[in-house]
């Protein structure tokens, strides 16, 4: 795996990163548009960055008709050295490390590699978080208010949820060009949620689960040999697995290997004439962080109650990052409750503070800090922040759910993540 660490700290001795628009997740896509020979003149590629177009140059990623990518939910670089087989196939194959963004959640990194753009550009700011046009904190994953959380609410209100994008998205490029493009994503989630703010609907294709994604992707390959197509198959098995036993635990580590097997036996599968003219990525949206029970911070009714007098809205939420949304003045009474409260497990910023570290190419302020909000909690490695429920069983008080690995933060894990880009041929000589 490169060697270099392509990240800098937020500040001098944190463990927590800024993330690196030079080698970004937010590039891949249009890397993936240009290994087509599609033509997208205002997207960053990683052929712009000299060490990466040396890897892809050198594993025979030019002039391609099909790329498939293996967009992998919660793979940060440390979790990749549970891989057996494939961690050597990428460290032959000189894998590279890019930056994901901030927050490092699914809601704000899917929209950037899929428009090629940072959160700041696109909008989509984060998991749960405020819209003002809509008056509501929306979950950005099921495209609902966070007061009405049944999946596709607003779209089947009949609100086009594209107003809530800053600027388009690239794929109708694809279209001009004759390139046939096929979402595989788990078919409970295919065309529904997010993928109305992708404007991939009409692109989805539901699988049952990897085995079935992957006789898809063959199954399409060979339909459209004498075409170009891009096929983007979404795995989320490795979030669930991370989320629920730990980023680090025997149970991400067996879907792991479900996954390299299958992965391994497609590009073994594919005759000479498709893998010669086929390009395989693999990467992620983010890592994950361990929870540490002894680092969890929990906000009881009183403390909710106190807090709220300085909020507008209800605090949105990306994990393990909180966006609050702050009466005019109240900043700074904000702050000094957190840093109280919080101590040495995380920091708080404003949103100027934010905006100049984490956020360098916002164009519309206003919009970006009416989203993101006025102050943002940003917590350090191992530590989460819950609110105690105020109902009690048997004299107990019920704590909302904790999961053993969460992300959101700028952990080095959260932030970094592989790249893997290849033509199948050179990989099946490997394998």
């Amino acid at each position: 795996m490169q060697e270099i660490n392509i990240v800098k700290p937020l500040y001098d001795n944190e463990d927590l990163f800024v993330p690196n628009y030079n080698q970004n997740i937010f590039m891949v896509m249009p890397t993936a548009f240009k290994i087509l020979g599609v033509k997208v003149s205002d997207r960053k590629t990683l052929f712009d960055n000299k060490d990466c177009k040396w890897v892809l140059e050198e594993n025979d990623c030019l002039e391609a008709d099909h790329v498939v990518n293996v967009m992998v939910d919660s793979l940060g670089t440390q979790q990749l050295e549970l891989a057996d087989r494939f961690f050597k196939i990428y460290e032959k194959l000189n894998g590279v490390v890019l930056s994901s963004i901030f927050p490092t959640i699914t809601s704000a990194a899917l929209p950037s590699i899929h428009f090629g753009l940072p959160p700041e550009r696109h909008g989509v700011m984060g998991h749960k978080v405020l819209f003002p046009q809509l008056g509501t904190v929306v979950d950005t994953l099921k495209m609902a208010s966070v007061n009405a959380p049944s999946y596709d609410m607003l779209y089947r209100s009949g609100i086009d949820v594209k107003i809530l994008l800053l600027e388009e998205g690239i794929y109708n490029i694809l279209d001009e060009n004759n390139v046939v493009h096929a979402e595989l994503l788990p078919w409970n989630i295919a065309g529904t949620g997010l993928s109305h703010l992708l404007g991939t609907e009409k692109n989805s294709i539901g699988y049952s689960e990897l085995i079935d994604s992957f006789s898809l992707a063959k199954r399409l390959l060979e339909k459209y040999e004498d075409r170009k197509i891009l096929i983007n198959i979404y795995v989320g098995s490795l979030d669930s697995m991370s989320h629920t036993y730990g980023p680090f635990s025997v149970e991400y580590k067996y879907a792991m290997d479900y996954l390299e097997v299958t992965l391994l036996n497609f590009i073994k599968s594919l005759n000479e004439n498709i893998a010669k003219k086929t390009v395989l990525t693999l990467f992620s949206d983010h890592g994950q962080d361990a929870i540490e029970l002894g680092k969890k911070i929990i906000v009881n009714e009183a403390e909710i109650v106190e807090v709220s007098k300085f909020l507008r809205f209800p605090p949105g939420r990306s994990g393990r990052v909180l966006h609050f949304y702050v009466k005019e003045d109240c900043s700074q009474n904000l702050i000094e409750w957190l840093n109280e409260k919080v101590g040495e497990k995380g920091v708080a910023l404003t949103f100027d503070e934010v905006q100049s570290k984490l956020l360098p190419e916002t164009k519309n302020s206003g919009a970006i800090r009416s989203r993101v909000g006025d102050v943002l909690l940003i917590l350090k490695e191992g530590a989460e922040m819950k609110t105690e429920k105020e109902v009690e069983e048997n004299g107990t008080p019920i704590i909302e759910k904790t999961f053993l690995g969460s992300h959101g933060s700028l952990t080095f894990n959260e932030i970094t993540v592989p790249y893997l880009a290849s033509n199948i041929n050179r990989l099946k000589n490997l394998i």
